[in-house]
């Protein structure tokens, strides 16, 4: 057993001082004065216990790219900054598409017995933005959501119908909000370090062309599929400081899942 004594916790109730037991793998006490003969005592004061992070949007490139990365380092990796559940993009060779891919994620990570990890499934077969995946099939198998990560789906028609069919299942859609018309070629963010650099620059509008199509927005109808169907939906890599970055700040919502019995340690940063 392990005591950690004079810790301050943080949860979704707020911050306490208290102590916490933990009998092997399960936190068993969170209450103050614990007293246990023969546990591991660990003295926490002035350090921060935390739940769990979670993080919804990792690359661990297994399968296909494991030279930049994979299951187990990246896992490790995660435990190690305390983050003790990953959401993984499906962006690997070959994409996570299909239940067989879900199977394989989940069977790899319960054998390697590091940070619990969910998959992500595609939106399109393929992440090529035409043909929707079989999101039911998916889920069963373990999918949490579904993403084309890296990719926007450019067809407006697509994205309708896999936002409609996701919300069947009540999967959450995370977009690459990107309009490939206006970002082409470009390689970096447009402005004068683009221009003294010699870069092909991409514009704000490229962005917030796709925010603006999938994204809900006060007195706007026409194209705003997710007030349409009133579906839950996170958009990737929001980058211009925009009215639409605060926006999807404020209405970012999800199914993440279940909290994790497991705890991380940190240390506050002097003011």
């Amino acid at each position: 057993m392990i005591l950690l004594k004079n810790a301050t916790v943080v949860n979704a109730d707020g911050m306490c001082e208290t102590d916490v037991l933990i009998d092997g793998e399960t936190i068993s006490h969170v209450t103050p004065n614990i007293e246990c003969f023969g546990a591991e005592i660990i003295d926490c004061e002035g350090k921060l216990v935390f739940p769990g992070f979670i993080d919804m949007h990792c690359h661990l490139r297994d399968p296909g790219q494991t030279h930049k990365e994979d299951m187990e380092s990246g896992t490790r990796a995660a435990l190690a900054g305390g983050y003790t559940t990953v959401c993984c993009m499906p962006n690997t060779t070959p994409p996570l598409d299909n239940p067989a891919m879900m199977n394989y994620i989940r069977t790899r990570s319960s054998a390697l017995d590091n940070a619990d990890v969910y998959p992500i499934g595609c939106i399109t077969r393929g992440q090529k933005g035409a043909e929707l995946c079989e999101y039911g099939r998916m889920k069963e198998a373990g999918a949490i959501a579904v993403s084309d990560d890296g990719l926007p789906v450019s067809n407006g028609a697509v994205m309708l119908n896999a936002l409609k069919y996701a919300k069947t299942f009540g999967l959450t859609v995370l977009s690459h909000s990107e309009d490939k018309s206006i970002s082409g070629t470009g390689v970096v963010n447009a402005g004068e370090n683009a221009t003294v650099c010699g870069l092909r620059g991409i514009p704000k509008a490229a962005e917030s062309a796709g925010i603006a199509r999938d994204s809900p927005r006060k007195r706007a109808r026409a194209c705003m599929f997710v007030t349409f169907l009133r579906r839950s939906r996170w958009t990737l890599y929001v980058k211009p400081k925009s009215a639409a970055r605060q926006s999807l700040a404020k209405r970012a919502r999800t199914t993440l899942p279940p909290p994790t019995t497991k705890f991380c340690l940190t240390t506050p940063t002097p003011k």
